[in-house]
């Protein structure tokens, strides 16, 4: 398994943001669609602040931000205006993600919370093509490991490797019809 193409693919849906923002859904995030539900979770990111030389700030990052001050980003941005774009939010904090640390907790919170839910799903799970994988797991990283277990018909359909079967039976109704039909795409390519 290929963890890096498939949070590339991800990022086509979640996008890739070093700073925080507040996702369409209100909650604050960072990186590659990581809810970073609580100042507490935020003081757990290996966030860096701007380098500062005698008092004036330079280009690049390299200082580990304080607890203080991811805890000043976070509640920052968390009272921030909902629903607008990622960009909105940039200037309300100095604070970034490198992007290795974004790789890392992107491809971290994979193993630690989303493989292991398609691994008990999916009987063989790390032996389906790529594009089977990757279509899956966007399904379990949009809708959780119990949203996805109710798809009874697409669990069915892997369990047979009937891939024009699981690709009718991807839809999900919280999302844009382009991000379905790239699910039903990429499972229909696992059949050869």
């Amino acid at each position: 398994m290929n963890l890096a193409a498939i949070v590339r693919d991800l990022e086509q849906w979640e996008d890739r943001y070093p700073w925080l923002y507040v996702d369409k859904r209100g909650y604050v995030t960072i990186g590659v669609g990581n809810l970073v539900a609580t100042e507490d979770a935020c003081v757990k990111l290996p966030l860096m602040a701007p380098h500062a030389a005698n008092g004036a700030r330079v280009s690049g990052f390299g200082m580990d931000a304080s607890e203080a001050q991811k805890r000043e980003a976070w509640a920052k941005v968390a009272a921030a205006k909902p629903n607008m774009r990622a960009s909105f939010y940039r200037p309300l904090t100095t604070l970034r993600l490198s992007e290795d640390a974004i790789d890392a907790l992107a491809q971290g919170r994979l193993e630690r919370e989303f493989l292991p839910g398609l691994r008990r799903l999916y009987d063989g799970f790390d032996d389906l093509p790529h594009s089977a994988q990757s279509a899956l797991t966007d399904m379990i990283f949009n809708l959780g490991v119990a949203g996805l277990a109710k798809f009874h018909h697409l669990q069915a359909a892997v369990r047979l490797r009937d891939w024009q079967l699981a690709a009718l039976s991807c839809h999900v109704s919280t999302c844009r019809k382009e991000r379905n039909d790239w699910r039903a795409e990429m499972l229909a390519k696992a059949a050869g």
